[in-house]
């Protein structure tokens, strides 16, 4: 081997060194790197939420809309609330709610939480807001004492009339004495209730009776009713069996019917009396009494004497006599006089 062919060897020697040198270097520097590359990686602690939301919410509006989480991760933590996918302002708490839910609530709800190191976004809850049953009651709201009535509610599926809820959507009412109010509630398919009150009013009954003030008159004289009550009803008679007749009472309770110059007997036969509300059939008479005017007595005993004749006892024609000792005044005598002799007299 000649001196070149040496060098050349021994060039190429070195040569081949220094390069698998700098390549074994290479390869320690690329595993270094790549060890401390996944050691940092080890260290980054994104949060770990341990309490998640429901999936699902079903509230009755009005009713309170409450969610919440609880999370762990490296350093503080930061919340922030969304709804189908927008932020919810001001809500950067593990919290949230709304006290009185609407239908526009209605959505779907997500928790972000922040660390030092990554972000987590919790679970989806869907959050369903029913609306309420419109419940009404109808039927008689006013009644007569003691009479009935049936109340019937409408608007949802089950009926709470004080008992629990049932499907009975009516409800029978009796024996009320004084205005009272009732209260339904009503619940639909989606459990959610409201309710409803009415008051049913009670009048009272009315009551009326007739009198006279003069219990007999004379014929050719006035008979008198007097019809009492409560003020403002409506009473319907009727005289000597004639066409019903109304009057009105009034603020006394009372209403007073003249009958001038009667000749016969007057009858008042009642026949109602009705207020705003209620209405009495009555069947009670009152009846005047109407005497006739008696016929003008004469004295058919003697009425002339001779002095200290013997005398009897005056007698008269008519009927239910009274003798008096004076045309005009006095009292009636208890028995038919017996004229004096002696002097004159008149009776």
């Amino acid at each position: 081997m000649n001196k070149r062919n040496l060098f050349r060897i021994l060039l190429l020697s070195s040569f081949l060194m220094f390069f698998f040198s700098g390549f074994s270097t290479s390869i320690k520097d690329n595993k270094t790197n790549t060890k401390s590359n996944n050691l940092n990686s080890s260290l980054l602690v994104v949060p770990t939420i341990t309490s998640q939301p429901p999936a699902t919410l079903d509230v009755c509006a009005g009713e309170a809309i409450s969610l919440s989480v609880t999370a762990t991760g490296n350093g503080p933590l930061s919340y922030q609330w969304r709804k189908d996918g927008a932020d919810i302002a001001g809500e950067t708490s593990n919290t949230f709610s709304i006290s009185n839910s609407t239908a526009s609530d209605a959505g779907d709800y997500q928790c972000v939480v922040t660390d030092d190191d990554g972000v987590t976004t919790s679970a989806t809850t869907s959050v369903s807001v029913n609306s309420l049953p419109i419940v009404a009651i109808g039927g008689n709201l006013i009644i007569c004492e003691d009479q009935t009535t049936t109340l019937t509610a409408t608007g949802a599926i089950d009926y709470d009339w004080g008992s629990g809820f049932t499907n009975e959507a009516s409800f029978f009412v009796e024996n009320l004495s004084a205005s009272s109010t009732f209260t339904v509630i009503g619940k639909n398919l989606a459990g959610c209730t409201t309710s409803a009150s009415v008051t049913v009013e009670v009048s009272p009954v009315p009551t009326a009776s007739v009198t006279t003030s003069n219990g007999s008159v004379c014929s050719g004289s006035n008979a008198q009713f007097i019809f009492s009550g409560n003020p403002g009803d409506v009473v319907t008679y009727k005289l000597n069996s004639g066409s019903d007749t109304s009057i009105t009472l009034n603020n006394s309770g009372e209403f007073s019917v003249s009958i001038p110059n009667v000749s016969s007997n007057q009858t008042v036969d009642l026949v109602k009396v009705n207020n705003t509300n209620c209405e009495t059939l009555l069947s009670t008479s009152e009846t005047v009494i109407v005497e006739p005017i008696p016929l003008q007595p004469s004295v058919v005993s003697p009425v002339s004497y001779c002095e200290g004749d013997t005398t009897t006892a005056l007698t008269a024609s008519g009927t239910d006599l009274k003798w008096y000792i004076a045309s005009t005044s006095g009292s009636p005598l208890s028995q038919a006089p017996t004229p004096n002799s002696s002097n004159t007299g008149t009776f």
